[in-house]
């Protein structure tokens, strides 16, 4: 009883669901044939009946330690599934907000490039009216050169005729 409660303490990683289906089948077996067999009599019949039944109470008792080693198993299993869904959990949080974060920083790109396109366009226009001054500054220039030639045009021509 001990040796079954040591082996059922034991892991066993080579053990799978069909395993336990068929220990219960074979359990269901040997309650099913416990009154068959041997009739009820004499000594000897008892005797023989005793030891099916101290056969089949060990096997019963491997049986039962087979179900001890799935059951932890079982738990092994359960416990680490528990662990990867919580790391799960974990790596969802964690990709929605790099997903919150990316959209952030598209978001802000997207704004920069608006800001930058206003900023040329600005850049542009300013550009555009600097050059125009420069031509008009270049225009009153030459009128005013004009101008200052043919004030100093007509004062020589006063000049020469009064000399």
């Amino acid at each position: 009883s001990e040796s079954c409660l040591d082996e059922a303490s034991q892991p066993s990683p080579g053990r799978d669901r069909g395993d336990s289906v068929e220990v219960m089948a074979r359990l269901e077996e040997i309650t099913k044939s416990l009154g068959r067999g041997v009739p009820v009599g004499g000594d000897s019949q008892n005797a023989a009946l005793c030891d099916r039944l101290e056969e089949q109470q060990a096997e019963i008792e491997r049986l039962t330690s087979l179900l001890q080693i799935d059951s932890n198993v079982l738990g092994r299993i359960s416990s680490d599934l528990r662990d990867r869904e919580q790391e799960v959990f974990a790596l969802k949080g964690a990709m929605d907000e790099l997903r919150k974060s990316n959209q952030r920083l598209t978001q802000e790109k997207s704004e920069l490039g608006e800001q930058a396109s206003r900023v040329a366009a600005e850049w542009e226009a300013a550009q555009a009216r600097a050059e125009q001054a420069e031509r008009q500054t270049q225009v009153l220039r030459w009128q005013m050169l004009e101008d200052h030639t043919g004030m100093v045009q007509r004062l020589q021509d006063t000049v020469d005729c009064v000399a």
